[in-house]
């Protein structure tokens, strides 16, 4: 012992102790902090921060749910890669990306994925691999944030795999649905998909169009089907369960649980499953109890019941009745002016067309929306009544509320928003868009020689009488944030809704383009007319509409920029490609024509939507930049292109490389391409100015 009686042994002894109680408390520490985290996933990082686990940087959080995923919850550390770009964790400004600031989820990502290992490693054990750490979100646009990293990334250490990161992107996302598709219990095995199936689904997705080799694509489908993607957590449930039964007990097979959910919407499912089983619980205990009586007379009618969905019974019920119904809803509509009997039928037009819309009846669909675009009268020359203002609200309404279902039907309702626009005009004393579109050229009976002080109005002048009257009526009754709805909710469309409505909102700017907007309108009920024969006089008064506003119009132009603008942060990449695919073709085709107004119109559409588009950081080895400019490459391309839009698309690229020069990547390939272009041109002045700007870029 020592000079105070303390023996050496007890010293050491002490220390384990301490040493073990640290220990203790730590753990302990760390299960509180894990509770924590999946409860909210804030709440546990700070916790940990905190307690000394981890310090507040990006690259050190992402080591430590990387070194950690089989202790923390999977779903929430999904939800720390899939956070919003400008998200941050504290909330003081110009604090660093990497400390807590804005960007600073996105950092954890990347590091997240710089941290792992994927050198010669076949794609699809790199994903199951990169899956195996955390349970992808639910959202669409937090999964497109993390594949795209997850694509550059397996592309960089992987170079003689695929030529670019943008194919590797396209497939991981077709893995994805491919395992969802063949180890979803749901899904029933006639209608799996097939490595055909696979194979055809994959077509066209390298450089330039290519197709991947078919060995390589049947290989990653063989694996897959022979071993899916599973986490940890699932295949101990799955044992402890066992049989087929615990593989639909797991969440991960279950296409939201594959994706993972958010923590509210995880109670929200825990709810809806406890009331279910109690509800099934109650049935059986009535079941039970059956009287002696009622056992003969009642078995078949329990049996029908349990055996037929009422949604089985509504489409053959409405299959057979709706066309004498439209037939006499528009005979009544026609006829009557009565308020409650309008009201009532309006209402059967909004049950009718969502009936038809949820049941997959086009046809039905079709002719109910287009009899209902025909009784605003938009697609006619004449004084509009109360029940034309309320068929408008009411095509608007079902457009907001069953928008999702109109799928081909938008073509009517999208022609009547646009005369709902040039009535609004007319109605605040403002002149149509082609008074100003127009070539120089006068229109209609602006000609002809005046007949004195006392002549007659021209028909012009009473058409112009008449529509003013419409539109201030209109703007009284309708209010102008419905219209601007139609539009602002296509966000909450789904992506072949979506695709439907683009295309329908294009083939109405073409004719305004033409100028013919009200194209088809006035005999939209072409489909009905035979099941109404007492109709038809509104139809031939309809049809002498004296259609033709005449010039060109930018109106639904205008609104499709609207709608990619509201779509192109929110929609995934590979959704969004295909959009602006459509939408892009559309403003390469209005950017050569030869109406230099309308023109000019197009390209400075394409030029707002690319500033906007270009401040989104582009990955490596990925070509979204470069999908998204080619209109002007093609506009630059077509032989019939003016020289006044040529020379305006080399302003706008000189305007694109001053300002956002930091964010362009495989964008520089078009504007390269659009400046050798210019030095080929015929136009001196296009050459002169083509060769100015690449020499002050190559200046700087």
């Amino acid at each position: 012992p020592d000079s105070n009686g303390v023996r050496p042994s007890d010293d050491v002894a002490g220390q384990i102790v301490d040493a073990f109680d640290k220990k203790r408390t730590a753990q302990q520490n760390f299960q509180t902090g894990c509770v924590r985290f999946t409860l909210s996933l804030k709440s546990g990082l700070l916790y940990f921060i905190e307690n000394g686990f981890v310090r507040l940087d990006a690259k050190e959080i992402a080591e430590f749910l990387l070194d950690n995923k089989d202790k923390l919850d999977k779903t929430q550390i999904g939800e720390v890669l899939g956070k919003e770009p400008d998200s941050a964790f504290v909330k003081d400004e110009g604090v660093e990306a990497d400390q807590g600031g804005k960007g600073f989820f996105v950092r954890i990502l990347h590091y997240y994925v710089d941290a792992m290992e994927f050198t010669d490693l076949l794609f699809d054990d790199a994903i199951r691999l990169f899956l195996s750490g955390f349970r992808l979100p639910g959202e669409a646009q937090k999964i497109d944030r993390i594949m795209e990293k997850f694509a550059e990334f397996y592309t960089r250490q992987n170079d003689d795999v695929f030529p670019s990161a943008d194919t590797a992107f396209i497939l991981a996302f077709s893995v994805i649905m491919l395992q969802t598709d063949l180890h979803n219990p749901s899904i029933k095995p006639e209608k799996r998909m097939t490595c055909e199936g696979f194979i055809r689904n994959n077509r066209g997705i390298s450089v330039d169009g290519g197709d991947l080799p078919n060995e390589f694509l049947e290989g990653i489908f063989k694996r897959i089907q022979v071993k899916p993607f599973t986490l940890k957590e699932d295949d101990l449930a799955r044992a402890k369960e066992g049989g087929a039964d615990a593989l639909e007990a797991s969440s991960f097979f279950e296409a939201p649980g594959f994706f993972g959910t958010s923590a509210e919407e995880r109670k929200k499912e825990k709810f809806r499953k406890e009331r279910e089983e109690m509800m099934a619980a109650s049935e059986q205990l009535f079941k039970k109890r059956p009287s002696k009586q009622s056992n003969a007379n009642n078995a078949a009618t329990a049996q029908l019941k349990e055996s037929i969905s009422p949604a089985n019974v509504v489409k053959p019920m409405f299959d057979v009745t709706w066309g004498p119904l439209i037939g006499t809803l528009a005979q009544v509509l026609e006829t009557s002016e009565d308020e409650n009997s309008i009201a009532l039928c309006l209402i059967a037009f909004v049950y009718s067309i969502r009936i038809s819309a949820h049941s997959g009846m086009s046809l039905a669909r079709d002719t109910f929306v287009n009899a209902l675009a025909k009784f605003t009268t938009l697609g006619s020359i004449k004084e509009m009544k109360y029940k034309n203002i309320e068929s408008i609200r009411t095509l608007l309404s079902i457009a907001i509320v069953d928008g999702d279902y109109l799928g081909e039907s938008w073509g009517p309702v999208l022609q009547c928003v646009s005369q709902l626009g040039r009535l609004q005009l007319y109605a605040s004393g403002l002149d149509s868009d082609d008074s100003f579109l127009s070539n120089g050229t006068s229109k209609g009976d602006a000609d002809e020689p005046s007949a004195g002080f006392f002549r007659s109005p021209t028909q012009a002048e009473v058409t112009r009488g008449i529509e003013e009257n419409n539109g201030r009526a209109i703007l009284a009754a309708v209010n102008e944030i419905l219209i601007d709805k139609v539009f602002s909710s296509t966000v909450n469309l789904s992506v072949t809704s979506m695709y439907h409505f683009i295309e329908q909102l294009i083939d109405v700017s073409m004719g305004e383009i033409c100028g013919d907007s009200k194209r088809g309108l006035s005999d939209v009920t072409a489909a009905s007319s035979s099941l109404q024969p007492a109709a038809q006089g509104a139809k031939t008064t309809a049809s002498r509409s004296g259609h033709g506003d005449g010039g060109p119009r930018v109106f639904s132009m205008q609104r499709l920029v609207e709608v990619a603008d509201y779509n192109m942060n929110i929609r995934p990449r590979l959704a969004w490609a295909k959009m602006w695919e459509m939408m892009g073709n559309h403003f390469a085709t209005i950017g050569c024509q030869d109406n230099a107004m309308v023109s000019m119109y197009a390209i400075d559409a394409l030029r707002q939507l690319s500033f906007k588009f270009l401040e989104k950081p582009e990955l490596a080895d990925f070509n979204f930049q470069r999908l998204f400019l080619r209109p002007f490459l093609d506009i630059m391309e077509n032989p019939t292109s003016r020289d006044d839009i040529r020379e305006l698309i080399l302003r706008c690229v000189d305007n694109m490389i001053r300002s956002m020069s930091h964010n362009i990547r495989s964008g520089w390939k078009i504007f390269f391409s659009i400046l050798t272009l210019s030095a080929s041109d015929p136009s001196e002045k296009i050459s002169t100015l083509g060769l100015a700007v690449l020499q002050r870029l190559l200046d700087e």
